[in-house]
């Protein structure tokens, strides 16, 4: 089932509440289309499964979001997503791995925010961030990492309180406090003879 929230006028009313297997966004020339699978919603009799309805909606170049998991639930009324078990999610050259994922919506359905738990891992090329949680800020880019957060980049490691990182950019920051200061420790070949 394709899905896509806040749907133009000629396409079906969406329910209050859906479940999918898969959420997919895919984008070609300038477009991008916003696609459940295994997806099913309730309905006055039980539980109902649609027929495919495809919408799709200008992007400005940006590489599409795609989000599988084991399961997800969605509240359309409220433009929220929960998705759980074994998540992936992906955009361009970053990956990130959760054991539960929560996706909120603003104005336009563009994403609010994104909060992931449980074994968050996000790679990009060499580099490499875990923690416990992670908060993306869809407006920004902007990826919050707490709870004993930690950035490899190949041999060299930072770790501090929050450590945060921009999903198109090549910077992080790190702030630390007394329990858990900043530390950067550097290969010992990288620091001269």
């Amino acid at each position: 089932m394709i899905l896509l929230l806040g749907c133009a006028p000629e396409l079906p009313p969406l329910p209050e509440r859906a479940e999918a297997r898969e959420l997919r966004v895919e984008s070609t020339d300038g477009a991008y289309v916003v696609a459940l699978s295994q997806a099913s919603a309730p309905s006055a009799g039980g539980v109902a499964t649609a027929s495919s309805t495809e919408a799709t909606r200008r992007e400005e170049g940006k590489p599409p979001l795609a989000i599988r998991s084991s399961a997800s639930t969605w509240d359309l009324k409220n433009k929220r997503a929960r998705f759980e078990g074994q998540v992936v999610v992906t955009r361009g050259d970053v990956t990130m791995r959760c054991d539960e994922l929560d996706v909120t919506y603003g104005s336009g359905d563009a994403v609010d925010t994104v909060v992931a738990t449980g074994h968050v891992e996000v790679d990009k090329g060499t580099r490499t961030a875990r923690a416990a949680a992670a908060e993306l800020v869809g407006a920004t880019g902007r990826i919050t990492l707490t709870g004993s957060p930690r950035l490899s980049d190949g041999p060299n490691e930072l770790v501090g309180d929050t450590i945060v990182l921009w999903l198109d950019d090549e910077r992080a920051t790190c702030a630390g406090t007394a329990g858990a200061p900043c530390t950067l420790v550097v290969a010992g070949w990288a620091v001269g003879p």
